[in-house]
């Protein structure tokens, strides 16, 4: 994931290189081999009624960045002593972003959780090279690379009237070289100020013809390996506006951590409404984790069941130490809580 990760709406936070993500199906203790069908669950269920968000009146927190800090209380937290919330039936794909190399932090996170790993996700900046080392270090796990592509240095309105035709075509063909199905996401969070290419910086209209314009390019290549995910965040402008258009799209990320106190509807209810007015498209979370408190393994099972409940496909963990520690190994209620959920919802 070369990565942006923001403190709060309006900051611009880059993300070290080194962070990847992969998207993981419940299998106890050990990295799957390949398997077409994990990759399919990504597409979720098909878009259906969900419940009737409301508009809370607590302040979500912004992504891509986990949510603001809470301020210090000077009350000590209560411990809650009652049980664990039931997990829902049905099938939640889990996926993890980690800091490091992708197979060993793809062994590290499905020994903690007891999962096998369906989707690897990582980050390119555009304008950069083709990171064929990377997706074919994901290929060797057995999964399905998911490249968040930003343009953080390249001007969108040059992509969108070809300046960048050639460098697309060479990227196109190097995936269709590749041979496996890629996920590609171009310009995430575009809705939100934190980026460049993003809401205040570009207008709308501009990114969605770049959108079109990297689509085209890959289509007329021949690079038909690719399933194009579209993520704006849970938080700044509505997003319809960036909308590319049901043709140029095939799923949808959205973005949101959870603080304690706040609830999965709290963060993404309002905006999966509105994401569902515009379009029937699958939803997953590409990012998303839980912070550290007593109620973190409440939480754990809330994520879960707020997936099943909104009819979504799955989540993808941000399992790095940045600003908040989101690491989920060696937190012993969290983990037990993590690794229930998944055997649960296979």
């Amino acid at each position: 994931m070369n990565r942006s990760l923001l403190a709060g709406i309006g900051a611009s936070v880059a993300l070290t290189a080194g962070c990847v993500g992969m998207f993981v199906l419940p299998l106890p203790h050990h990295v799957s081999s390949s398997d077409p069908r994990n990759a399919a669950t990504l597409a979720g269920n098909q878009a259906s009624v969900s419940p009737l968000p409301t508009r809370s009146s607590a302040k979500p927190s912004p992504s891509p960045s986990p949510s603001h800090r809470a301020k210090p209380s000077h009350h000590k937290r209560k411990r809650h002593s009652r049980a664990l919330p039931r997990l829902m039936s049905g099938s939640v794909s889990v996926g993890v972003a980690v800091k490091g190399g992708i197979v060993s932090g793809v062994r590290s996170f499905a020994q903690a959780t007891g999962a096998r790993i369906a989707m690897v996700e990582i980050y390119a900046p555009f304008g950069g090279p083709f990171p064929g080392v990377s997706l074919h270090a994901v290929a060797s796990t057995g999964a399905t690379p998911l490249l968040q592509w930003n343009p953080r240095s390249s001007p969108l309105y040059k992509i969108a009237t070809g300046g960048y035709d050639r460098y697309l075509r060479r990227w196109a063909t190097e995936v269709k070289r590749f041979g496996r199905q890629v996920v590609l996401s171009f310009g995430h969070e575009m809705n939100g100020t934190w980026n460049p290419w993003g809401a205040g910086h570009v207008s709308p209209s501009t990114f969605v013809d770049a959108w079109r314009r990297i689509h085209n390019v890959f289509s007329q290549a021949g690079a038909h390996n690719v399933t194009w995910s579209w993520d704006p965040s849970h938080v700044g402008a509505l997003p319809e506006p960036w909308w590319p258009g049901r043709r140029y799209v095939d799923k949808i990320g959205i973005d949101g951590y959870l603080r304690p106190g706040q609830t999965f509807a709290h963060i993404f209810a309002y905006r999966l409404a509105n994401i569902r007015s515009f379009t029937s498209k699958p939803i997953y979370i590409a990012e998303t984790a839980v912070a550290p408190s007593s109620d973190q393994a409440r939480q754990i099972i809330e994520l879960f069941n707020g997936v099943l409940r909104y009819h979504l496909s799955g989540f993808v963990w941000f399992n790095i130490d940045h600003l908040e520690a989101w690491r989920l190994e060696g937190r012993t209620g969290a983990v037990r809580a993590f690794r229930n959920a998944v055997a649960q919802t296979s």
